[in-house]
């Protein structure tokens, strides 16, 4: 209970390193990775804890908080451009929303309107937080700073000044996202 903090309910998930978490119905959703189970989204019974797959594949893949959709990038032209893709979990029915160079992580908002993820502009040898439409797939960068790398080297996501790790707040009209310095003991 957010309230109290007592446990309300608790789902014991075998499956290893399992997350982000989002409730839909009476399914937990989430990403699994580091494992030796197949990589993707599973969907968790919230009583019996028994888990499936719902979409297999890696890299960053979040579920919608509907449990609707799956969201991931996919690789194109040897890797040299990522597409956003959705796809409905039930028909398997895929939709590239828009294409670019390349992006990292994804939080999509509770409405299902809009993604957040982080991009680079090699121009400018800056990282970017992106806002996404997912209707019409219009890029909009809301956030930018100065990466301290080589422009070849935006996409080294280990090294760096970056953005990562969104979050949407209740009522979706904002999000939370963390600023990791190129001293990487400091966000």
């Amino acid at each position: 209970s957010a309230d109290s903090g007592r446990i309300v309910r608790e789902v014991q998930v075998q499956l290893g390193e399992f997350g982000p978490l989002v409730w839909a119905g009476d399914f937990l959703y989430g990403a699994l990775w580091n494992s030796k189970s197949a990589l993707g989204i599973y969907r968790v019974d919230g009583a019996t804890g028994a888990a499936e797959p719902v979409y297999i594949g890696n890299g960053h893949i979040r579920v919608s908080r509907d449990g609707k959709s799956v969201f991931f990038g996919r690789p194109l032209q040897n890797g040299q451009e990522l597409a956003l893709i959705e796809r409905e979990i039930a028909g398997g029915k895929e939709r590239e929303i828009m294409r670019r160079e390349w992006f990292q992580g994804m939080a999509v908002s509770q409405n299902k309107q809009y993604i957040v993820s982080a991009g680079i502009d090699r121009a400018t040898n800056s990282r970017t937080a992106l806002l996404i439409s997912v209707a019409s797939g219009e890029v909009r960068e809301v956030l930018r700073v100065g990466s301290d790398l080589m422009p070849s080297d935006l996409t080294a996501w280990t090294r760096g000044t970056k953005f990562w790790h969104a979050e949407w707040v209740p009522g979706g009209r904002s999000f939370l996202m963390l600023k990791r310095l190129a001293d990487e003991t400091q966000d």
